[in-house]
């Protein structure tokens, strides 16, 4: 029995999405896409982790970067994602506890699953080592004198806990966006901005003397440089708690969601991945999946929604 050719093709392309999901998974590369600048600490952590994939998954594992807006950019694009396990995102958990609530740009956040964690930052505030300051009293004071003095950022969180200093002193801070903490650092060695907000990657630049560190956004001292001043300890009711999130669009598969978590964090839990975060990053290793990641991002989207929301009522009332 002879078919027309029009419905044999049709029949072919009905089975054809039946076909692909049989497809063994992975069969093909993997790309993760890091939401900030390449040679960023985001950049060099992914690496390190698509290094460590390839040898579980046995596939070829491709960093790429699409920074911008704090890794929303790479976030949104990955939301409009195929979720067949074959694209990862990379980027802050802000990106969700955060930016999904502030209204600032257009955010879909149920576009996207968050799948493991790897590191817990600890940002400080940098200078450029010949600013004539060397911690945050010096900086308002100069402030002061100056009337102004210009603020490098990265994201949203960046501003809200430095607001929170510039309205605590009474000062003007001018916010200067840059699309990640390589690009601040750069602007600060340079002094094209008085200080800037970066979560890693600063010691060498630090060590060398490029940089200097006027205080840290974290809840506790780093231990790399203990010397160095919480805002809280500075009299300031802010901090910042935030996790370096891998995440795939929604709906990618159980299976494969749950192949990809604990490749990630069997690559998190070596000695040199921990070690690279500790010595390298100054960064916490944090590898949390399933149960565990969502307490975690509960726990910081609740101080988030607090901040933002007493942030509204302040604006509303000056």
């Amino acid at each position: 029995m002879k078919f027309p050719i029009s419905t044999l093709f049709l029949c072919g392309c009905l089975l054809a999405p039946a076909l692909a999901r049989a497809e063994p998974w992975p069969a093909r590369p993997i790309t993760i896409t890091v939401g900030f600048s390449a040679g960023g600490s985001y950049d060099a952590m992914a690496r390190k982790i698509a290094e460590g994939l390839q040898e579980s998954l046995g596939q070829p594992v491709v960093v790429a970067s699409k920074p911008g807006a704090g890794g929303i950019v790479m976030t949104q694009a990955l939301a409009r994602a195929r979720p067949d396990g074959y694209q990862v995102g990379f980027t802050t958990s802000l990106n969700l506890t955060l930016d999904a609530h502030a209204g600032v740009v257009p955010f879909n956040a149920a576009g996207v699953e968050a799948l493991a964690s790897v590191a817990r930052f600890q940002s400080v505030i940098v200078a450029g080592a010949e600013q004539p300051y060397d911690d945050m009293s010096g900086l308002i004071a100069y402030t002061r004198k100056k009337g102004f003095t210009q603020f490098g950022k990265q994201a949203l969180v960046d501003e809200l806990v430095i607001r929170g200093v510039m309205d605590s002193e009474h000062v003007e801070f001018n916010f200067i966006p840059y699309k990640g903490g390589v690009d601040v650092r750069l602007a600060a060695m340079q002094r094209q901005i008085d200080f800037g907000y970066v979560g890693a990657g600063y010691k060498p630049d630090v060590d060398a003397g490029r940089l200097k560190i006027l205080a840290t956004t974290a809840p506790d001292r780093l231990p790399a440089f203990p010397q160095v001043r919480t805002l809280k300890e500075l009299g300031y009711p802010v901090s910042e708690e935030s996790v370096a999130l891998f995440l795939v669009p929604a709906g990618t598969p159980g299976d494969i969601k749950a192949r990809l978590s604990d490749a990630i964090v069997k690559v998190a839990a070596t000695p040199e991945f921990r070690s690279f975060l500790a010595q390298t990053l100054l960064l916490v290793p944090e590898a949390r999946i399933g149960a565990g990641l969502k307490a975690s991002l509960d726990a910081q989207e609740a101080q988030w929604t607090r901040l933002l929301a007493a942030n509204r009522k302040t604006a509303k009332t000056q």
